[in-house]
């Protein structure tokens, strides 16, 4: 408890899909033969608990997203039509949530539209390289083997970037080219018992 403590890095205690962030700040123990009691004191810097609602899109299969358009005229070939990534993302929570975004590589100029909102980074991302974008800490970070770079000032400047996602059903678009990630947190005043 001390190294979290001088350290400051939380620790977490679990109830179901819901954690808080804590310090461990005192223990005080009572023996009685043959059992021990201990009786810890927390402190939480947050006092919420936060579940995360994972949502992992994949690269898209391009064979099946082609839509061949059978004209009745005799074309040696058919026109087709590549469909894009398609998802759904919830936030299930009652008021507007902090999210992060994942963006694995390999891919140039990475982007992703949430709803109505476009997110997108101005970066090439190479194989085995990821670009991470946080609402709550407003950070866009890309992860390689040089280390982490901030990406800040290659994010779109859309003035709803980072704000938080309203509660609700979203469309995810992208080209479906690459990985995404999308985690939404929920956090309550208590995890839900029920």
């Amino acid at each position: 408890f001390e190294h979290d403590i001088v350290t400051m890095t939380p620790g977490k205690i679990t109830h179901g899909m819901f954690s808080i962030d804590c310090f461990i700040t005192a223990v005080s123990t009572y023996y009685e033969d043959p059992w021990t009691q201990q009786t810890l004191t927390i402190y939480c810097p947050s006092p919420f608990w936060r579940s995360e609602n994972i949502f992992t899109l994949g690269i898209v299969d391009r064979e099946d997203t082609y839509e061949y358009l059978g004209f009745p005229y005799g074309f040696p070939y058919d026109y087709k039509a590549t469909l894009p990534g398609y998802g759904i993302a919830t936030n299930p929570a009652v008021k507007p949530s902090d999210w992060r975004l994942t963006f694995k590589g390999p891919v140039t100029e990475p982007f992703v539209v949430i709803g109505e909102r476009h997110i997108s980074v101005s970066a090439v991302v190479g194989a085995d390289e990821s670009v991470v974008i946080d609402s709550k800490n407003k950070t866009v970070i890309g992860y390689g083997p040089g280390g982490p770079v901030n990406l800040f000032n290659a994010r779109n400047k859309t003035s709803d970037f980072f704000d938080p996602l309203p509660s609700g059903e979203y469309s995810v678009l992208w080209p479906g080219t690459y990985e995404i990630e999308l985690i939404v947190y929920e956090e309550r005043s208590e995890p839900l018992w029920i």
